[in-house]
């Protein structure tokens, strides 16, 4: 050779380690595997690298370190381009979803066969899988390592469900979705599974109200999230469905995510804000017809004037009194009031005939919009979800 690194600098070299290697595959090699990898990439800055340094250095024999790269190679991440004298081809990481995989058939033998019983019909005899259904079940195992056992479980619960001809897409859907929960053993899947079966008949409570019958995997997964993550009682889930004119489960869900943030998860909470709720927005229908305005969506002005103003520590009566007053200066403005409401806050005005004593705020300060306000800004996703669930689309 002409040309080489100096011992040192080879020693020194920093080596590149992709992030996919370490959370795809790295977690789930053995350990073995994983130190022969990063030993053996660090070998390849030397042109003098042999497969006898990684055994020295690590301590075991050159058979274990060919099997850790076999190991490597079965996983796509190299090519072992011979055995005698040894060479070992280290290939560019891809996601475990994008390779190319050849599945040994042999080893999949046990789980094809229970497959097979699974999938039979009433006449003993199971549906025809095709090729890309076994390796979609082969990469949920290997890629995906959830167990061939956990697989199964999955897979029956599907049938169950669905029936026999059931989709491929949607168990490895479910397979999916579980797996990145890191439930991937026999016991966790069995015990999901059976919390998904224990609130059957709650769910179909709630689904009645929205004249749907039959329960979706995803209503199931909804459900849980609102019971166990989020601390629902499931008399506050279906009282907030019965009040729920459209939408579904998936309206229900933005609903209760809403409920969630306000930490209001029992029916007696979610009565007492509804209340509080139903007296703020009749607030808001009495200022616009006072001001004599005309408005499309009035949850806007809830949202953006009378919540602010009440938060300002204005009572009702103030409120719209003030709002007679601004008539009859043909001031008829939200914008108006709240220039006002504002202006009294700093000098720490409470009533009506204190604030009428008080200098108008400046002309320029302010701009006439008129008698018909149409669109009064953007309304919150949050205040649309929460007001439709109590006061419909009226």
């Amino acid at each position: 050779m002409f040309i080489k690194l100096s011992e040192n600098s080879i020693k020194y070299q920093r080596i590149s380690l992709d992030t996919v290697f370490v959370h795809e595959y790295m977690p789930y090699a053995p350990d073995i595997a994983v130190k022969v990898y990063l030993y053996g990439l660090s070998l390849v800055f030397d042109a003098d690298n042999a497969i006898d340094m990684i055994a020295d250095a690590l301590r075991i024999d050159s058979d274990e370190v060919l099997s850790a790269f076999k190991y490597w190679e079965n996983q796509g991440l190299v090519n072992i381009i011979s055995i005698s004298p040894p060479l070992v081809e280290y290939k560019e990481i891809v996601p475990a979803s994008q390779q190319i995989k050849h599945y040994d058939t042999k080893k999949f033998a046990a789980f094809n066969e229970q497959l097979h019983a699974l999938l039979k019909n009433k006449d003993g005899e199971s549906r025809l899988i095709n090729k890309a259904e076994y390796e979609a079940y082969y990469y949920a195992i290997e890629h995906l390592h959830i167990d061939e056992a956990a697989m199964l479980a999955i897979i029956a619960y599907c049938v169950r469900l669905k029936g026999k001809n059931v989709n491929c897409a949607y168990i490895m859907t479910i397979a999916r979705n579980l797996a990145a929960e890191n439930i991937k053993t026999f016991d966790k899947v069995e015990e999901r599974l059976s919390e998904f079966d224990l609130y059957d008949n709650d769910i179909k409570a709630v689904l009645k109200e929205f004249g749907r019958r039959k329960i979706d995997i995803h209503d199931k997964k909804m459900w849980v999230k609102w019971i166990k993550e989020w601390g629902f009682k499931t008399e506050a889930i279906i009282f907030l469905a019965k009040g729920q004119k459209k939408g579904g489960m998936e309206y229900l869900d933005k609903v209760l995510e809403s409920y969630n943030e306000l930490k209001l998860f029992d029916i007696e909470a979610i009565k007492k804000h509804g209340g509080e709720m139903d007296k703020e927005f009749g607030l808001t229908k009495e200022v616009i017809k006072v001001l004599g305005m005309r408005i499309e969506d009035i949850r806007h002005a809830h949202e953006e004037y009378i919540k602010k103003w009440l938060g300002l520590g204005f009572d009702d009566e103030v409120i719209v009194d003030l709002a007679k007053d601004c008539f009859k200066k043909n001031r008829r403005s939200l914008d108006y009031m709240n220039l006002i409401l504002n202006d009294w806050k700093k000098d720490g005005i409470r009533n009506l005939s204190d604030g009428l004593k008080k200098k108008p705020p400046k002309e320029a300060a302010f701009k006439p919009i008129g008698t018909t306000q149409k669109s009064i800004g953007k309304v919150t996703q949050k205040s649309i979800e929460e007001l439709n669930s109590l006061f419909g689309d009226d």
